[in-house]
Parts: structure tokens; C-alpha cells; sequence
């Protein structure tokens, strides 16, 4: 696709809430439902969004995680002054290896994250692996929402936008997300990724069958109901597609440097799942993140 194309596309969209030197936030905030309401939820939380040069945050983003959220500060790059220089002679292919990417969505997601869950974890807790639980079931949100959020790309331009914007991009699994919406609707969808990425940022490489039966029993499906779990289990596996080493180094230095010390085999051995069915501020973090989105869905 042509640059100057999508420069155009980029510039026409600009709502009230848009950064226009991030590339494609306009449009992704009127065409992508989970972009447009996580913004504004982390707008009325009072975070804001600066292009100010952050060299730390440019250097090593995810040793910066807390100071975004204590600053409610977050950074980006503006990414479109430079294409509009090229923009005569450049296509997307030619650019789009070498773009500095903002991530701002899944940064968002965290302030939405920890909004909900400050409050419900005010006093400190003796639970064991409390805090733990609560970090990664953030960390779970994220990455479930930028997902999920998959399912709205519609169009060519839209895929470029939202990768540009995406930590990872799976484009191949949006029609079995889309399965999965038909399936159970937007609330136990976001709820069933949340739970499925637990299994990933706990460092397990997949769900046991029992484990699988505790996730639908905690979503609120027995096995005797009408549905294809064909569909779910397959929809749980993309959890695990990172690159195994980079979810273990993601997952072990972000809580080193909450001061929470873990090997991969004792994260592993936690049962994460345990905390969440005894009726937990962890399970209730999860049903608000589920219906914060659910509120907001128009499908």
C-alpha cells in the first residue's frame, strides 16, 4: 500500500481524543472498538500521552512499566513526521520493518488495569504469590485485550494501524477469535483470555485438561452445556505462541524489579487458579476488567 495513501487515512481521522503524530490513532480510535474505549477510560483516570523524548523508556520500555503508571505519563514517538518526508517514493513494505512502533494500547490497558485493582488491594495481603497474581493478571488484561482487538481489522488499512500499534500482531487468528465471540459473548471471551494468558505469564507451556475444566467452570460453563469446546481450546493455545524465552524473560525481570524474585519452575508451581476460585480480590479484578469491557460492547 502506498505510504501517502495511508498518510491520508491517518490524517482524515482525527477525533477529539487522537495523537496525530502517532501513526494511525485516529483512525484506530473510530474504527477499533477496544482502542477507542480503553483511551478513554485511561483518560478519565488522568493519564495523558507525551511525545517527549523518554530515553529510558525508549532504551528498555518494560523497566519502565511502573514509572508510567506512578507518572501517569505515556510516552510515545511521533512516527509520522518522518513517513511524511518519504511518503512520495515509500509503500508500507518499504518502511514498515524499520518504523518505531508506539504501544501505547497495551500501556493503556495497564492504567486501566491498575485502576481497578489498587482499590481491592489496599491492605496488603498474607495470601501467598498474592502480589504475583495481581501483576500478571494485569500483565493478562493487556494481552488479551490487544487480542482481542484483532477481530475489528477489518481492511488492509486497519492491519497496518493496528500493527503499528500492537506489541504482537496476529492477524491469522482473528476469525477464531471472531468464533469465540459468537460462542460466548463479550464478557466470558475477555474473561476466558485473561485466565489463558495466566497460564502463559505463569510460564507453563499449555492447560492440563483439568485446569481447562476449572478455567469453564470459573467463566461459568459446565460441561454438560451446549457448546463447542473445540472452539475454546483452540481459541486458549494462542496464548502460547510467543516466543518461549521472551515470555520468560518478560515475565521474570518485570517482577524482579517489583521486588518479586521467581524462578520459571516456581512460577510454574503456583496454582494461580486456586486464588481465583476461592472468590478471591484476584477473581474479583478479573470480572471488572471482563465487564468494564462488556459495559461498552455493541456486539
Amino acid at each position: 500500500m502506498k505510504l501517502s495513501h495511508l498518510l491520508k487515512l491517518h490524517k482524515k481521522n482525527s477525533p477529539l481524543l487522537s495523537l496525530p503524530k502517532n501513526l494511525g490513532d485516529g483512525f484506530l480510535l473510530q474504527n477499533n472498538f477496544l482502542y477507542r474505549i480503553i483511551r478513554e477510560k485511561a483518560q478519565q483516570l488522568n493519564y495523558h500521552y507525551s511525545s517527549t523524548v523518554n530515553e529510558f523508556y525508549l532504551a528498555l520500555p518494560l523497566s519502565q512499566l511502573e514509572a508510567v503508571l506512578n507518572s501517569k505519563s505515556i510516552p510515545y514517538s511521533d512516527n509520522v513526521s518522518v513517513l511524511e518526508t518519504v511518503q512520495d517514493v515509500a509503500t508500507w513494505d518499504d518502511i514498515t520493518d524499520n518504523l518505531k512502533r508506539n504501544n501505547i494500547f497495551h500501556e493503556s490497558c495497564h492504567a486501566v488495569a491498575r485502576s481497578l485493582s489498587t482499590p481491592l488491594f489496599k491492605n496488603a495481603s498474607a495470601v501467598p504469590h498474592s502480589n504475583v497474581v495481581r501483576l500478571l493478571v494485569e500483565e493478562s488484561f493487556a494481552n488479551a485485550c490487544e487480542l482481542l482487538g484483532i477481530v475489528d481489522a477489518e481492511d488492509p488499512a486497519h492491519r497496518i494501524f493496528y500493527e503499528a500499534n500492537s506489541y504482537i500482531f496476529m492477524y491469522e487468528d482473528r476469525f477464531q477469535l471472531k468464533k469465540l465471540l459468537g460462542l460466548l459473548g463479550y464478557p466470558r471471551t475477555l474473561k476466558f483470555l485473561i485466565l489463558s494468558y495466566l497460564f502463559s505469564n505463569f510460564l507453563h507451556e499449555r492447560i492440563t485438561d483439568n485446569d481447562f475444566e476449572r478455567i469453564l467452570a470459573l467463566i461459568g460453563l459446565g460441561q454438560n452445556q451446549m457448546i463447542d469446546l473445540k472452539v475454546l481450546r483452540s481459541t486458549a493455545k494462542i496464548a502460547f505462541e510467543l516466543n518461549p524465552r521472551f515470555r520468560w524473560v518478560t515475565t521474570t525481570f518485570y517482577l524482579k524489579l517489583n521486588g518479586l524474585a521467581y524462578t520459571a519452575s516456581q512460577l510454574n508451581e503456583i496454582d494461580f487458579l486456586s486464588l481465583l476460585e476461592s472468590n478471591s480480590p484476584h477473581l474479583n479484578l478479573v470480572d471488572q476488567l471482563s465487564q468494564f469491557v462488556s459495559e461498552n460492547a455493541s456486539y
